[in-house]
C-alpha cells in the first residue's frame, strides 16, 4: 500500500468506528428506555460484576449485556435497523442466480441483514427473528446456518473494529447504568434516518435520574 492509501483507511477507520459505534448506543439508549425491564436486567448484570467500581477489562468479558446491545427480536423489529446492522456491498465474480434473480459478473448487490434476519423462511420457520437468550451463547450458536446472522459482516471484509467497538460501548453502557436510570423525553418522535449509520432524525433526548 501507499502512504496515501495508508492514510485514508486510517481516516476510514476513524470517521466509520466513530459513527457506527455512537450510534449504537443513542439506539441502546432509546431501546432500553422503551423497555425498562431489560434496563433493569442489565444494571443488575452491571452491578453484579463491576459494583461501583469502574468497569475494568477482564469484567467486561463476563458481561452479557452484548446481546442486549445486539438486539431482543422485539427490539430489532421495532426499529428495523439497529446501528451495527451491516448492509453488505458485494461484487460477484460469476454469472449467478439468486433466488429468481440473475446476477451478471462485475454486477454489485446488497446483502441487507434486517431482511434476511426478519423473514420467516430464512429463520427455519420462527417469525420472530433471533432473540436474545439464544444471542447471549454467542451468535454462532444463534445461527441455524452459516452467515445467517453479519452485524458486522464477515469473511475476508468482516469488520476489524468490531471487538474495540463492542468494548468501547460495553464500557460507556456500564458506567450509565451504574449511575443513572433513564426514560425517553416526552418531546421523542421515533424517526430513524440513514445517513452513514441509522440516526434519529430529531435527535434522541432522555431523562435520565441520578441512581
Amino acid at each position: 500500500m501507499t502512504i496515501d492509501e495508508v492514510v485514508e483507511e486510517c481516516k476510514l477507520f476513524y470517521f466509520a468506528g466513530q459513527e457506527t459505534t455512537s450510534s449504537l448506543l443513542v439506539w441502546t439508549f432509546v431501546l432500553l428506555s422503551q423497555y425498562p425491564d431489560w434496563q433493569k436486567r442489565a444494571r443488575e448484570e452491571v452491578l453484579q460484576v463491576f459494583g461501583k467500581q469502574t468497569p475494568a477489562f477482564d469484567g467486561l468479558n463476563h458481561l452479557k449485556i452484548s446481546y442486549i446491545i445486539t438486539g431482543h427480536h422485539d427490539l430489532v423489529r421495532g426499529v428495523e435497523v439497529l446501528p451495527t446492522d451491516s448492509d453488505c456491498w458485494s461484487k460477484s465474480d460469476r454469472r449467478n442466480q439468486v433466488g429468481e434473480t440473475n446476477v451478471a459478473s462485475r454486477d454489485t448487490y446488497l446483502t441487507a441483514n434486517y431482511l434476511i434476519t426478519s423473514q420467516p423462511r430464512s429463520l427455519g420457520g420462527r417469525c420472530n427473528g433471533i432473540q436474545a437468550r439464544e444471542l447471549s451463547e454467542g451468535v454462532a450458536k444463534a445461527q441455524k446456518r452459516q452467515g445467517l446472522f453479519f452485524p458486522f459482516g464477515w469473511g475476508p471484509r468482516i469488520c476489524i473494529g468490531q471487538m474495540f467497538a463492542m468494548m468501547e460501548a460495553k464500557v460507556v453502557l456500564a458506567m450509565i447504568l451504574q449511575r443513572f436510570s433513564f426514560e425517553l423525553s416526552p418531546s421523542y418522535a421515533h424517526a430513524p434516518q440513514r445517513v452513514v449509520a441509522v440516526q434519529p432524525q430529531h435527535g434522541a433526548h432522555l431523562l435520565l435520574h441520578k441512581l
